[in-house]
């Protein structure tokens, strides 16, 4: 498990009534309890409509559904390449840390 530092942060989020401790920067820590917010509220609207079942499949139609918004959003006001490759830095660090911290997960 990360220590927490003065630019870093451990964060527990809920999402789909399980708990995950990720890591993160400070700053950032708004940010990622907003998108497991919005993580969270999509699958439920998923598993709500009764047409999809199982945990993993709610999580993926719930991700092809955020990826869908992003791109969507994105193609409306398109960002620079630096913010781009930026945020997609971020969110592989948030991914590699939410995997490490991850007590489920295995090959």
């Amino acid at each position: 498990m990360s220590m927490e530092t003065p630019d870093k942060i451990t964060a527990a989020i809920n999402i789909f009534d399980k708990e995950y401790l990720i890591t993160c920067p400070t700053e950032e820590e708004n940010a990622l309890l907003e998108a497991a917010a919005h993580l969270d509220k999509r699958m439920r609207e998923i598993s709500d409509s009764g047409k999809v079942m199982g945990i993993e499949r709610i999580s993926v139609m719930a991700a092809l559904y955020i990826a869908h918004e992003m791109i969507t959003s994105k193609r409306q006001n398109p960002p620079s390449f630096s913010e781009t490759e930026n945020h997609i830095q971020s969110m592989l660090e948030l991914l590699d840390n939410a995997l490490e911290d991850s007590p489920n997960y295995g090959p």
